[in-house]
């Protein structure tokens, strides 16, 4: 297996990933700003639209790496090892869409809430230089893409709550689970037909997590938003005639800048029309 270069696989994720997605937002957000247009000149209720928010992410995770590898040398002497380190993986980009449902009125300033989105993360670990031999050294990269659905209830308080440009700043703390997708591998080669080759595991995981989030309202609302996610994932389970592989971690944490694109259209409470 060879070792992909950091630059290249930045490089692969940010063209099949990053710029699908920002063309898919981009041309998402003006289906929505129309629509929006149409249903206010409309006279409808248009406060679904105004609670929609994207984020951009960087995700921290931290795993156990194994190998354990078994060979017979010239001698026909069986040579048996395992290595175990910790891996600390490092961010590439992340992307996120939700919107939130009030549920009811908690105060004056304060909403209990539902809220679900969809969000996507990269991140890749370094194995470092690894020698399981005479004649077996190696330094792999793996990239780990990680697609989930958050579903969380949530407490609001201020400006995103009322969905009021009066109220200058707001604030969240919420509590969910979050069925997650993960895909874990490297570039093993190419193949005849032109297709990439992979080494590596997919699994799937409902993993629960607590969210807090503070923002202030500048023309539109913006907000900085921290997820930990709690759940044991083998993000690699591989292996072969005589060597097995495994990636086991325990949690991780999502750190966001968050817009809400239609904010400027918020109402703002004046002395005259106090609820």
């Amino acid at each position: 297996m060879r070792k992909l270069n950091p630059t290249r696989i930045t490089l692969l994720a940010f063209i099949f990933a990053v710029v699908p997605g920002f063309a898919f937002a981009q041309g998402s957000f003006m289906r929505s700003y129309a629509k929006y247009k149409s249903m206010k000149e409309n006279g409808q209720s248009v406060k679904s639209y105004q609670r929609y928010d994207i984020g951009f992410s960087f995700a921290f995770a931290s795993a156990d790496y194994k190998d354990h590898y078994t060979t017979v040398d010239m001698n026909g002497d069986l040579f048996d090892t395992t290595l175990r380190r910790k891996l600390v993986a490092k961010p590439v980009y992340g992307l996120s869409f939700s919107t939130y449902f009030p549920v009811a009125g908690m105060g004056e300033n304060s909403i209990l809430a539902i809220a679900v989105g969809v969000r996507g993360n990269v991140y890749k670990w370094n194995t470092g230089n690894v020698v399981l031999g005479p004649n077996y050294t190696y330094n792999y990269d793996y990239l780990t893409m990680d697609m989930g659905v958050p579903i969380s209830v949530d407490m609001k308080w201020g400006c995103d709550a009322m969905l009021d440009k009066s109220t200058r700043t707001c604030f969240t703390i919420g509590i969910g689970g979050q069925p997650t997708y993960l895909m874990t591998g490297t570039p093993t080669g190419i193949n005849t037909d032109g297709s990439v080759s992979l080494a590596g595991s997919n699994v799937f995981k409902v993993q629960p997590f607590i969210k807090a989030e503070a923002g202030f309202f500048a023309g539109i609302c913006f907000k900085v938003r921290a997820m930990y996610n709690f759940a044991n994932i083998k993000y690699l389970d591989m292996s072969g005639d005589n060597e097995q592989i495994s990636l086991q971690g325990t949690s991780n944490f999502n750190l966001s800048i968050v817009l809400m694109p239609f904010s400027w259209d918020w109402g703002k409470e004046q002395w005259w029309n106090k609820r």
